[in-house]
């Protein structure tokens, strides 16, 4: 099963999380209305994490949060949602010290979202060992783990362009932009 047989997408001007511009769309919340047909993306996911000695699965809501709950299912770890919040992303009290995290999202980027949780968990006494994604979007997500000297499991990675907004050349061609 691959992430493009389920995965809704769209094409044209986008403005991500991060303020990034794009041209495809994914409507990520729809991975999640049917966890069966996720669940052997999820155990090649949990199956590449599992190699890091993960105790505990953490997830930035929404995706992330219902990535990591069914991943900490797979490897039988504990789960820590993430939530936003005002000023970014909230880790629910409960991580304890040692506990060897792997923090996933269902779709890493820009990677803002996983930024933002690393550094919430920063100050939990728990280490994260490994960053996770069913999907993978052009250079974001390796980057990122490379900065963050973690290592990633990503089970698909896709080709993805993103832009600063000054550097977009769909704004550029006065292409209208599209909120997702």
């Amino acid at each position: 099963m691959s992430l493009a047989k389920i995965l809704r997408t769209r094409e044209g001007h986008f403005t991500f999380e991060s303020g990034h511009h794009g041209r495809l769309w994914l409507d990520l919340d729809a991975l999640f209305t049917h966890p069966s047909r996720l669940r052997p993306l999820v155990a090649d996911l949990a199956a590449r994490l599992a190699a890091h000695g993960v105790t505990a699965v953490c997830g930035p809501a929404t995706g992330g949060a219902y990535l990591a709950q069914q991943v900490a299912l797979e490897l039988d770890a504990r789960f820590h949602p993430v939530e936003r919040a005002p000023a970014g992303y909230r880790l629910a009290p409960g991580v304890t010290p040692g506990e060897r995290i792997a923090l996933v999202d269902d779709a890493i980027n820009a990677g803002s979202a996983i930024r933002a949780c690393l550094r919430e968990l920063a100050s939990t006494g728990g280490a994260v060992v490994a960053l996770g994604a069913l999907l993978a979007l052009g250079t974001g997500a390796s980057d990122l783990a490379a900065s963050a000297r973690l290592p990633l499991a990503a089970v698909e990675t896709w080709p993805h362009e993103l832009w600063e907004p000054a550097d977009c050349p769909l704004c550029g061609q006065g292409l209208p932009l599209d909120r997702g």
